[in-house]
């Protein structure tokens, strides 16, 4: 009997078919491109809302250390806690210019209340309780063989948009330079940097140097002032000074600004009160403001919210120290490195916003003086 043939199962044209062809392949990529497209800019402000909102996070908190230092010492810490005249943190060798240079910065004052008490008891038992003679990158400050204070970044001082790093041994992006060797003998290679500064007022004390006597009532007028109120005799007085009490905001503590983030990279020592401070006016203003009533007439003064270097101008700087030292210029006022530049801001009450650059000089000019008698908001 004959085998059986099995015909061989015909195959559909379709199952002859494997894979994808070229111009399949290309459409599937060019799909993928195009979604990625559409997602990465959603994706890259969901990043951005997210640093926004760890900065703002991050001021409150100093705030925060700020209203309980207030609340212990009842008064606010100083800008700087030296007479700043002669606090001089830089010289034209990079050393220090006087005998005592530089002084404290108000974060100083506040790192007990910053969950940093370790470093606080450090720099007070190592500085006499940051009494005479006491000076931010004094060498007695490093104890037990670990790094000086200054070299400590601290989370709570980094903008999280910030596109510097949070250390430097120069200014980057500027002609400035950030810390040399302070005492001619004990180099620190690496100095850690704060974003977020004190609003000294409108301009700095250098600045007006040469002023008459109403221009000079410009200066120092903020709510963290480069000068305290009981500094007079710099020879004489004791040592730390303290900066004002609540009372003295009589714009009223929401309409004071207390912290201003900045994204100046050199001149921010945290630990240096004549590099964690910032002012509003910028160096080149032509005029100086005039408080008009209650109101700022700005004529052609400049606000150094957002100012900085520019192609045309890269060493333009926002803070002139005048004859406190030939290095210590900030080339950035108020900044930040946050999408549409905006400056994350904290006020006397405790709030925080974001201002942008392009508010009214005038209205800025309002919100970082204390007492005034203007009635100004940031809304």
């Amino acid at each position: 009997m004959p085998t059986p043939v099995t015909p061989s199962p015909v195959r559909p044209a379709a199952a002859a078919k494997l894979g994808f062809t070229l111009v399949e392949l290309l459409v599937v990529i060019a799909i993928i491109g195009v979604l990625i497209g559409l997602l990465l800019p959603a994706v890259q402000a969901a990043r951005e809302s997210a640093r926004r909102s760890s900065c703002v996070n991050k001021t409150r908190q100093l705030l925060i250390g700020l209203t309980r230092s207030h609340d212990t010492a009842r008064r606010l810490p100083a800008a700087i806690d030296r007479y700043p005249a002669t606090a001089v943190t830089f010289a034209s060798n990079g050393g220090p210019a006087t005998a005592s240079p530089g002084g404290f910065s108000w974060i100083v004052h506040i790192l007990a209340f910053l969950e940093e008490s370790t470093l606080h008891s450090g720099i007070m038992s190592g500085s006499g309780r940051l009494g005479r003679g006491a000076y931010p990158f004094m060498p007695t400050l490093a104890i037990n063989n670990q790094p000086h204070p200054c070299q400590t970044p601290l989370a709570v001082l980094q903008c999280p948009s910030y596109a510097g790093p949070p250390t430097v041994t120069a200014a980057a992006g500027s002609a400035f330079h950030s810390i040399g060797s302070y005492d001619g003998s004990t180099p620190y290679p690496t100095i850690a940097i704060t974003n977020y500064k004190a609003m000294a007022g409108v301009a700095s004390q250098g600045k007006v140097a040469g002023a008459d006597k109403a221009a000079a009532a410009i200066a120092d007028n903020g709510g963290m002032p480069l000068r305290g109120p009981k500094a007079l005799e710099p020879e004489f007085d004791d040592l730390p000074y303290l900066g004002l009490d609540m009372d003295a905001l009589r714009d009223g503590t929401a309409a004071t600004i207390l912290l201003s983030e900045s994204k100046e990279g050199g001149n921010s020592a945290w630990i240096d009160g004549m590099q964690a401070f910032v002012v509003a006016l910028a160096d080149d203003s032509q005029a100086l403001p005039v408080l008009d009533g209650k109101a700022w007439t700005v004529g052609s003064a400049v606000s150094a919210l957002g100012y900085g270097p520019t192609a045309a101008a890269p060493t333009r700087t926002s803070l002139n120290l005048d004859n406190r030292g030939t290095r210590g210029n900030s080339a950035w006022g108020p900044s930040s490195d946050h999408a549409g530049g905006m400056v994350t801001t904290g006020f006397a009450d405790g709030h925080v916003t974001n201002l942008v650059p392009d508010i009214d000089p005038g209205v800025y000019f309002g919100l970082v003086t204390r007492a005034s008698g203007e009635s100004v908001t940031a809304q």
